[in-house]
């Protein structure tokens, strides 16, 4: 059982003495993780006909592109939908991404765009999208988080013979100052107070860890033991909240279930492994990662269904919506948006509720494989940051803390 596991730490290391030790690094403005509210009315800055790539506030549909094709696109829409345009760094640089997109998130006045085949990490300004540098021989990038000051963690596994790491990126200097070692297969990530957690998924192998990072220091502090397949992990309301796909198991019809696959809620505060609280999950349709989301006091989780679990009172509803999910956000706004990427129809929907007792749903149409929606509601000047924007710091592309 989860409980009764014991947390595994390198060099006999307190991990909850060095969590608590650990000082609260302000978060500079970002990312999808990554959205962000303005002081000012999003509709003031949407620009007049004909459409600049400049100071685009909106919604940034990351599409992954189709299997086994280099087509990944970033697709850029207003605030309520009337304006978009389907690629936006082609917009900008007249050239396409040209890779499979994992991750895109915003940090600072930059965004950073995770790619495979090829294997890198675009960076771009967030004022009008250019190209600002490419970070260049990595094996397989997975995700990119704020680790506070003036860097960022890029997760990258690097196959069966070679130790996976983490690179630690200084984007004021544009380099690559350290490498963390981690546990097998590094894929999404969640900051919060001064640390990181990286789910290890295990890539062509199983694991069932996460890694737990120490962003003052850039050391590995240790591991929580998990389930199998972490797939996704989010930080919230002094909780670690971990999606864990589980084991395959194949039936003779060739169908693939999986077998102890579940979210689990692990506390923060005191012993991890404290009856940690397992909410069982019915399967999957997809092979995404980023189906894991919060907002609104609550976290949700996508799978074959959309599922939400009230992180105040413990109160858990699921079938908000039924499909083949492959990316889950929610919205930034004053009333809630849930956004879900459905494999089946190939377009977005987004349910919006409009009080509590109505409820509306919109189809986008929008693709191939949008993974996440990062939402950018802030002024991005020179210099800018959550001090002089009155945005603040999200992760995943769309919930707010």
């Amino acid at each position: 059982m989860l409980n009764e596991r014991a947390i595994r730490k390198p060099n006999e290391i307190n991990l909850m003495k060095n969590l608590n030790s650990l000082k609260l690094i302000p978060l500079i403005l970002l990312s999808c993780a990554s959205i962000f509210t303005s002081c000012k009315d999003d509709d003031d800055n949407v620009p007049e006909e004909p459409l600049k790539v400049e100071l685009l506030k909106g919604k940034y549909f990351v599409c992954e592109g189709d299997p086994g094709k280099s087509n990944g696109r970033i697709e850029w829409m207003n605030k309520d939908f009337s304006r978009r345009n389907p690629d936006i760094y082609k917009e900008a640089n007249n050239e396409v991404l040209g890779g499979r997109i994992m991750s895109f998130k915003v940090v600072d006045t930059l965004g950073f765009i995770v790619l495979n085949n090829p294997s890198k990490v675009e960076v771009v300004h967030m004022r009008d999208f250019t190209h600002v540098h490419t970070i260049k021989n990595l094996g397989h990038p997975n995700d990119v988080v704020s680790a506070g000051g003036d860097k960022v963690y890029i997760s990258n596994g690097n196959g069966v013979h070679e130790k996976d790491t983490i690179y630690v990126f200084d984007y004021k200097s544009m380099n690559i100052v350290k490498e963390i070692p981690v546990g097998k297969g590094p894929g999404r990530m969640s900051y919060n107070y001064g640390a990181v957690f990286v789910a290890n998924h295990g890539g062509v192998e199983i694991n069932d860890i996460v890694t737990i990072l120490d962003c003052e220091k850039d050391e590995n502090e240790g591991t929580i033991e998990v389930y199998e397949q972490p797939i996704d992990v989010v930080v919230y309301r002094n909780s670690l909240w971990v999606l864990c796909k589980g084991t395959p198991v194949y039936s003779e019809e060739s169908e693939v279930t999986y077998k102890g696959a579940a979210l689990t809620r692990i506390s923060l505060v005191g012993n991890h492994n404290d009856y940690p609280t397992v909410i069982p999950i019915k399967g999957f349709h997809t092979n995404a990662t980023n189906l894991l989301e919060h907002g609104y006091g609550s976290v949700y989780c996508a799978a074959n269904i959309l599922c939400c679990y009230n992180a105040y009172n413990g109160e858990y509803e699921d079938g908000i919506a039924v499909g083949a999910f492959y990316g889950v956000a929610i919205g930034s706004g004053p009333e809630p948006e849930h956004y879900v990427s459905n494999v089946e129809t190939g377009r977005v929907d987004v349910y919006r509720y409009l009080d509590t007792e109505k409820e509306e749903k919109l189809t986008i149409d929008v693709g191939p494989f949008v993974n996440s929606v990062v939402f950018v509601y802030a002024d991005f000047e020179e210099g800018a940051n959550s001090d002089n924007s009155c945005g603040y710091y999200n992760e995943y592309g769309g919930y707010g803390y």
